[in-house]
C-alpha cells in the first residue's frame, strides 16, 4: 500500500534543503567580496590609486576576514560537492565544459608567465561545479537580488555618514571633481575604491535585483541601486543599463513565437559591438582616452597573437616605465583584455560559454523569462569599457557574473510548457525581467469516475457517486469469496 504524503514530505524537505545551501553558496561569495571592503572603508578612509603603485593594504580586521570567508567559500563548495555528489547528472557536463574551459586555459597559460594562482582563480572551478552539482532552481538568484540591494544601500549610506570613505579622493583627501560627474559633491566609491567598479558591479547585479518577488523590496532596491550608479558617473555602468533595458523592451513586446529570433539578435549585436569598437579606433584620445590604452595593447598583442602575454601582463607592464597611463589597469574592453592575455586561443574558448548563454536565454525568453537575455545585454554593454569576466582575476565580479553565468547555464529551469498547453510548475515569480507574474498550470487529464461531479449536481454540493454496472459486478464477487 503506498502512502504518497511522506514522499512529497521528503521531497520537500529536500527541496528546503537544496534551498538553503543555495542561499549559502550565494551569500558566503557574497561576503568574501564585499565584508572586508565594509570593514575597510569604514576603519580607514580610501584614496585614489595608480598602477604600479603598491595600494594600503587591509587593515587587519579586513585581512582577517577575508582570509576567514575565503575558507568559508572553499568549505561551503566542498560540503556541497560532497553531499550531493550520489546525486550527479551528466547531462548537463557540456555546459560545465563551456565554463571550465576558458579557465583552465588561462590557468595553464599563465605557469608559464609565470604567474601564481590568485585566490579568485582557485573558487571559479569551485562555484563552477558547486552550482552544477547542486542545480539549484534560477529563481533562487532572487537572494542575489536582495545582496546586490544591500550594497548599494550601504554604499550610499557610507557616503552620507562618512564622505571621507566614500567619496572619490586624491592621496591629501581632497575630492576629486570629475567633469563626468552627475551628482555635486564628488564620485561615488562606496565600498569600492573606484566608482566604475561600483557602476559596473551595480549594473551587472540590477537584473537580479528584479527577480525579487517582493513589490516594494524590488522597486525600492532598484531605485537605490540605479542612483548609486548614477552617482558613482561610471559610463560604462549606465551603457550597460541602457543596453539591457533596449534588449528587455524589444524582446518584452515580441511575441513568443518570434522571440528566438530576436532573443539572440538583441544579445549578439552588442557583442559583436564590443569586438569592433576597438579594432576599428585608430585616435588615441577617442572614449576617453581609451583609444590609447586599445592602440598601445594591440601592439603588444601583435607580439604573441595566439596564446597572449599573460593574466598579470597589465600589472607587470604598469611596474615599469612603459606603464600605459596612471590608471590602467586592465585593458577597458573585454575582446583587448582576451587578447592581450590569452590570445586569439583564449578569446575563443570564451565563445562557447557565450552561445550557450544565448541558447539557453532564448529558450526562457521564448516562455516569459527575460532574465538571461537582459542580463547577457548588460554584460555585453559593459564589456564595451571595461573587463567583467573572471576567471582567474578580477575578484570583484565573481558575484555579478560568475554566478549569474552559471546559473544560467547550470541551473533548474521551471517546466516548460508541453504539447498540450500544460505545465508542471506554477510560478509565483515578479512580472518584469524573470517569469511572468502567475502561471497557471493547465492540463488535459480528466479526474476519475470517483470524484466526477454527475451532471445536475448542484454548485458547492459534493458530488454524488453514481454505482455503475462494474462496481455491481465488483460486489457480487466480493460476497461470494
Amino acid at each position: 500500500m503506498a502512502f504518497p504524503l511522506p514522499e512529497v514530505r521528503s521531497a520537500d524537505r529536500t527541496e528546503w534543503t537544496r534551498t538553503l545551501w543555495t542561499a549559502g553558496l550565494i551569500g558566503v561569495v557574497w561576503a568574501w567580496i564585499i565584508v572586508p571592503k565594509i570593514i575597510q572603508s569604514v576603519l580607514s578612509p580610501k584614496y585614489r590609486n595608480s598602477v604600479g603603485v603598491a595600494s594600503a593594504p587591509y587593515s587587519r580586521v579586513a585581512a582577517l576576514a577575508d582570509f576567514g570567508l575565503y575558507i568559508a567559500v572553499i568549505a561551503v563548495c566542498a560540503l556541497i560537492i560532497l553531499g550531493y555528489l550520489n546525486t550527479l547528472e551528466w547531462r548537463s557536463s557540456g555546459l560545465l565544459l563551456c565554463l571550465l574551459i576558458p579557465w583552465a586555459y588561462i590557468a595553464v597559460r599563465d605557469v608559464y608567465v609565470p604567474a601564481r594562482l590568485l585566490e579568485e582563480g582557485v573558487c571559479y572551478p569551485l562555484i563552477v561545479i558547486a552550482v552544477w552539482i547542486l542545480k539549484p532552481d534560477l529563481r533562487r538568484l532572487e537572494i542575489l537580488g536582495y545582496l546586490i540591494g544591500a550594497t548599494a544601500v550601504v554604499s550610499v549610506l557610507l557616503a552620507v555618514t562618512m564622505p571621507t570613505h566614500a567619496i572619490f579622493r586624491s592621496a591629501s583627501g581632497e575630492v576629486i571633481v570629475d567633469d563626468k560627474q552627475i551628482i555635486p559633491g564628488g564620485l561615488l566609491v562606496g565600498v569600492f575604491t573606484q566608482g566604475n567598479n561600483l557602476g559596473q558591479f551595480l549594473a551587472l547585479g540590477l537584473p537580479a535585483v528584479f527577480l525579487v518577488r517582493r513589490r516594494w523590496w524590488r522597486y525600492g532596491l532598484a531605485a537605490v541601486a540605479t542612483f548609486a550608479v548614477v552617482w558613482s558617473a561610471s559610463r560604462g555602468a549606465m551603457l550597460a543599463l541602457a543596453v539591457g533595458t533596449v534588449a528587455y523592451l524589444v524582446v518584452r513586446v515580441t511575441r513568443p513565437v518570434l522571440r528566438q529570433l530576436v532573443a539572440p539578435f538583441v544579445v549578439l549585436v552588442p557583442f559583436v559591438v564590443v569586438c569592433v569598437v576597438p579594432l576599428v579606433t585608430t585616435t588615441e584620445t577617442a572614449f576617453t582616452n581609451r583609444g590609447l590604452v586599445w592602440l598601445v595593447s594591440l601592439r603588444a598583442w601583435s607580439s604573441d597573437r595566439w596564446f597572449g602575454l599573460g593574466a598579470n601582463w597589465y600589472e607587470v607592464i604598469g611596474s615599469s616605465s612603459s606603464r600605459i597611463a596612471g590608471s590602467v589597469f586592465h585593458g577597458h574592453n573585454q575582446l583587448v583584455q582576451f587578447l592581450v592575455t590569452g590570445g586569439i586561443v583564449f578569446a575563443l574558448a570564451v565563445v562557447p560559454q557565450l552561445w550557450a548563454g544565448v541558447v539557453r536565454a532564448t529558450r526562457s525568453a521564448v516562455h516569459g523569462d527575460l532574465f538571461g537575455v537582459t542580463w547577457l545585454a548588460v554584460l555585453a554593454g559593459a564589456c564595451l569599457f571595461e573587463k567583467s569576466f573572471t576567471y582567474v582575476d578580477n575578484a570583484n565580479f565573481l558575484v555579478p557574473t560568475v554566478l549569474p553565468f552559471a546559473f544560467l547555464l547550470l541551473a533548474r529551469r521551471p517546466a516548460e510548457p508541453d504539447a498540450d498547453g500544460g505545465s508542471a510548475v506554477v510560478e509565483h515569480g515578479p512580472a518584469g525581467v524573470g517569469a511572468p507574474r502567475r502561471a497557471v498550470p493547465r492540463t488535459r487529464t480528466r479526474p476519475p469516475a470517483s470524484v466526477r461531479r454527475p451532471p445536475g449536481t448542484p454548485v458547492g454540493r459534493s458530488p454524488v457517486r453514481v454505482p455503475s454496472v462494474r462496481d455491481a459486478v465488483a460486489r457480487g464477487r466480493h460476497s461470494r469469496a
